[in-house]
Protein backbone atom coordinates (compact mmCIF):
# COMPACT_ATOMS: atom_id res chain seq x y z
CA UNK A 1 0.00 0.00 0.00
CA UNK A 2 0.65 3.00 -0.68
CA UNK A 3 1.05 5.60 2.12
CA UNK A 4 1.64 9.49 3.02
CA UNK A 5 3.21 9.87 6.03
CA UNK A 6 2.72 13.66 7.54
CA UNK A 7 4.99 14.39 10.55
CA UNK A 8 6.17 18.38 11.12
CA UNK A 9 8.79 16.23 13.50
CA UNK A 10 11.62 14.70 11.45
CA UNK A 11 12.55 11.85 13.42
CA UNK A 12 8.98 11.06 13.14
CA UNK A 13 9.00 10.73 9.23
CA UNK A 14 12.38 9.29 8.82
CA UNK A 15 11.27 6.58 11.84
CA UNK A 16 8.08 5.69 9.90
CA UNK A 17 10.02 6.01 6.24
CA UNK A 18 11.86 2.99 7.85
CA UNK A 19 9.21 0.76 9.10
CA UNK A 20 6.85 1.06 6.93
CA UNK A 21 8.74 -0.80 3.73
CA UNK A 22 9.78 -3.71 6.03
CA UNK A 23 5.82 -3.59 6.63
CA UNK A 24 5.90 -4.14 3.23
CA UNK A 25 4.39 -0.35 1.96
CA UNK A 26 6.00 1.99 -0.02
CA UNK A 27 6.46 5.79 1.73
CA UNK A 28 6.13 8.90 0.78
CA UNK A 29 6.78 12.03 3.40
CA UNK A 30 5.41 15.64 4.06
CA UNK A 31 6.70 18.21 6.30
CA UNK A 32 3.10 19.38 7.12
CA UNK A 33 -0.39 19.38 6.22
CA UNK A 34 -0.49 22.35 3.79
CA UNK A 35 2.19 20.26 1.68
CA UNK A 36 0.54 16.94 2.57
CA UNK A 37 -2.30 18.18 0.58
CA UNK A 38 -0.21 19.62 -2.66
CA UNK A 39 1.14 15.73 -3.17
CA UNK A 40 -1.99 13.97 -2.70
CA UNK A 41 -3.20 16.60 -5.29
CA UNK A 42 -0.59 15.67 -7.29
CA UNK A 43 -0.36 11.68 -6.76
CA UNK A 44 -3.46 10.00 -7.00
CA UNK A 45 -2.02 6.71 -6.15
CA UNK A 46 -1.80 7.47 -2.29
CA UNK A 47 -4.03 4.81 -0.87
CA UNK A 48 -3.34 5.65 2.92
CA UNK A 49 -2.71 9.28 4.67
CA UNK A 50 -0.57 8.87 8.11
CA UNK A 51 -0.89 12.39 9.92
CA UNK A 52 0.15 14.00 12.61
CA UNK A 53 -2.43 15.50 14.44
CA UNK A 54 -0.80 19.05 15.78
CA UNK A 55 1.07 20.76 13.16
CA UNK A 56 1.66 23.97 11.33
CA UNK A 57 0.26 25.42 8.18
CA UNK A 58 -2.83 22.85 8.36
CA UNK A 59 -3.34 20.29 11.13
CA UNK A 60 -3.78 16.76 10.81
CA UNK A 61 -7.97 17.54 11.31
CA UNK A 62 -7.88 19.58 8.34
CA UNK A 63 -6.26 16.83 5.93
CA UNK A 64 -8.30 14.38 7.25
CA UNK A 65 -11.73 16.84 6.37
CA UNK A 66 -9.82 17.82 2.53
CA UNK A 67 -9.11 13.62 1.65
CA UNK A 68 -12.56 12.50 2.98
CA UNK A 69 -14.10 15.32 1.20
CA UNK A 70 -12.65 14.92 -1.86
CA UNK A 71 -11.53 11.09 -1.79
CA UNK A 72 -14.23 9.52 0.31
CA UNK A 73 -12.48 5.85 -0.32
CA UNK A 74 -9.11 6.76 0.89
CA UNK A 75 -7.93 6.16 4.10
CA UNK A 76 -7.09 8.41 7.00
CA UNK A 77 -5.24 7.40 10.33
CA UNK A 78 -4.08 10.11 12.57
CA UNK A 79 -1.66 10.13 15.28
CA UNK A 80 -0.42 12.76 18.47
CA UNK A 81 1.31 13.01 21.01
CA UNK A 82 -1.37 14.45 22.97
CA UNK A 83 -4.05 13.59 25.25
CA UNK A 84 -6.53 12.69 22.60
CA UNK A 85 -10.13 10.24 22.66
CA UNK A 86 -9.75 8.00 19.76
CA UNK A 87 -13.55 7.82 19.57
CA UNK A 88 -13.40 11.40 19.11
CA UNK A 89 -10.90 11.98 16.63
CA UNK A 90 -12.53 9.08 14.47
CA UNK A 91 -15.87 10.72 14.93
CA UNK A 92 -14.41 13.62 13.35
CA UNK A 93 -13.65 11.57 10.15
CA UNK A 94 -10.61 9.58 10.72
CA UNK A 95 -10.39 6.12 9.95
CA UNK A 96 -8.36 5.36 12.93
CA UNK A 97 -6.11 6.63 15.88
CA UNK A 98 -2.54 6.10 16.99
CA UNK A 99 -1.45 7.63 20.50
CA UNK A 100 2.36 8.37 20.01
CA UNK A 101 4.27 6.40 21.20
CA UNK A 102 3.41 3.24 19.21
CA UNK A 103 5.00 0.24 18.22
CA UNK A 104 5.57 -1.38 15.54
CA UNK A 105 3.07 -4.30 16.46
CA UNK A 106 0.35 -1.72 16.92
CA UNK A 107 1.07 0.36 13.63
CA UNK A 108 0.76 -2.86 11.90
CA UNK A 109 -2.74 -3.92 13.34
CA UNK A 110 -3.80 -0.72 12.71
CA UNK A 111 -2.84 -0.35 8.97
CA UNK A 112 -4.30 -3.83 8.24
CA UNK A 113 -7.82 -2.56 9.84
CA UNK A 114 -8.40 -0.28 7.69
CA UNK A 115 -6.19 -1.16 4.69
CA UNK A 116 -8.37 -0.45 1.46
CA UNK A 117 -7.43 -4.02 0.33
Amino acid sequence: MKILVIDDRMEMRKLLAWILPILHHEVITSVDGEEGINVLERDSTIELVLTDLEMPRKSGLEVVRFVKEHWPGKKAILMSGADVKAEAVCFLGADAFLQKPFGVRELQEVLERVSPR
